[in-house]
């Protein structure tokens, strides 16, 4: 190869790496957060109704027939906080006759390691793959003292919001609309680029939040990721299910600083929703 073609060779490697980091971060940069979340929605099942006339939802119904009856065994494995320390639980989804709604609370503990879950189910994958919503959602009922049975959460999921049946996780609407199905106040902010100080006032406003943020706010690859989030104290946050592994306690006066301290350093947010109880003012 002579000098003409090596450099040739260059430029040509030049346009094609300059071509996938631009491709790679086009939708973090380019996409809006509102045109993303509302397509990634729309890519998920939705086979749950409403009756005209506020009429109890088809899941509620389903439920109370007794034909959820199929899930009934949860083998679970549950996170110490730090990755170890894993112990078994079995969880009935039904009550003591077969039907009925989910035995609570199924834990006393929050779920950190999603990564331990691979022998759950969701959807045409597991809970340990794309189940970082659904554990979002379970840790907020938590922490507002409303605890569901996990697989009950899941079968939801699966009937509202499962994206391409959860090979790409949940909709992030669809978890918002999960919390206000159980009487959560949930009031989120989106446009990140535009509104960083509408981000930074619901941070100092709410005790508790559901997070769905680019792990890569330069690389798409990266993925998305769903957490919840927990108030310790002015400016002291508890990130639940940070990487997948265990929960991160951080000292943030910001959305900005809460981000940074997600692994990699990264990560930015696409949603933050401020979710509040009304008959409960927080968790001791």
């Amino acid at each position: 190869m002579d000098a003409d073609e090596g450099g040739e060779f260059h430029r040509t490697g030049n346009f094609w790496k300059a071509a996938q980091l631009f491709w790679c971060g086009f939708f973090p940069h380019y996409v809006g957060d509102d045109v993303f979340l509302r397509g990634y929605d729309l890519l998920a099942s939705h086979r749950i109704r409403h009756d005209s006339g506020g009429g109890e939802s088809v899941l509620r119904r389903k439920r109370s027939n007794g034909r959820v009856g199929r899930m009934t065994d949860l083998q679970c494995r549950r996170g110490n906080g730090s990755g170890g320390g894993e112990s078994e639980l079995q969880r009935r989804c039904s009550n003591g006759s077969g039907g009925g709604m989910p035995v609570r609370p199924p834990c006393v503990e929050f779920l950190e390691s999603q990564h331990s879950l691979c022998g759950i189910p969701y959807g045409a994958t597991n809970m340990a793959e794309a189940g970082c919503g659904i554990l979002a959602v379970y840790n907020l009922l938590l922490y507002w003292e409303r605890p569901e049975s996990l697989t009950a959460l899941i079968h939801e999921a699966e009937m509202d919001g499962s994206v391409l049946r959860g090979r790409w996780g949940t909709s992030t609407l669809a978890l918002l609309r999960m919390l206000r199905r159980r009487g959560l106040t949930v009031m989120p902010v989106t446009g990140w680029r535009r509104r960083e100080t509408d981000f930074d006032s619901l941070l100092r406003t709410y005790d508790s939040f559901l997070m769905n943020l680019y792990n890569d706010e330069d690389d798409i690859r990266a993925m998305v990721h769903t957490v919840c989030v927990t108030r310790l104290g002015p400016d002291r946050f508890r990130i639940h299910n940070a990487d997948g592994e265990r929960s991160l306690d951080v000292e943030a006066a910001s959305v900005r600083a809460l981000c940074k301290a997600q692994p990699g350093g990264k990560a930015r947010p696409i949603l933050l929703a401020g979710v509040f109880c009304e008959s409960r003012e927080g968790r001791s």
